[in-house]
């Protein structure tokens, strides 16, 4: 059996004197035992539990990755404010479930603030890793309690990863390009 070593580092808070460091150190990579393994005040976070969860799967971005898509999108103003917002410049829009909402929205954003510019930077890291990678789902009750418009009264509203190419900054700077950033960050 290969044994495998983690070491994730989170920060939990946009100011850095207040800021918390989890490190998580993984015998087996197993999402069903990591908030056992984490700090008892942090296993009651959501969205580090999550961001924990993704990261261990190998298959999200590290966290630097996105440090450096912020500095690029926003220079790291995780409180920007507008329609593309946050410190990663995710579009938001109206509220779930309108037609004309926004990437925030359609990703499961709201699960953690209305808003990216009020979510936390992991908040934010989790739903551009929902955006790029792992999609979203949620079972939705339709507040009337009927069907219109074709709508059944309830439903289960999903939406696939995107991959990364939903930046401007990624789009249009090689430098993050995620393969190319890996390997010159090893």
């Amino acid at each position: 059996m290969r044994t495998f070593a983690a070491t994730l580092i989170f920060t939990l808070s946009l100011s850095v004197a207040s800021a918390q460091a989890l490190a998580i150190k993984v015998e087996e990579p197993t999402t069903r035992s990591l908030p056992s393994q984490m700090r008892p005040d942090l296993r009651k976070d959501p969205a580090v539990v999550e961001l924990a969860r993704q990261m261990l799967t190998g298959r999200a971005a590290p966290i630097e990755y996105w440090l450096d898509v912020a500095q690029c999108e926003t220079r790291r103003n995780w409180e920007n404010t507008g329609r593309f917002a946050g410190g990663l410049g995710i579009y938001t829009n109206n509220n779930f479930p309108k037609r004309d909402m926004g990437t925030w929205e359609r990703w499961g954003g709201e699960q953690f603030a209305k808003s990216p510019d009020k979510a936390t930077m992991t908040e934010q890291i989790v739903v551009a890793n929902r955006i790029a990678v792992f999609g979203w789902s949620k079972f939705v009750v339709r507040p009337d309690g009927g069907k219109r418009h074709g709508v059944p009264p309830t439903y289960t509203w999903s939406k696939n990863g995107i991959g990364y190419n939903g930046w401007g900054c990624i789009k249009n700077n090689r430098y993050l390009d995620l393969s190319r950033w890996m390997s010159n960050n090893k």
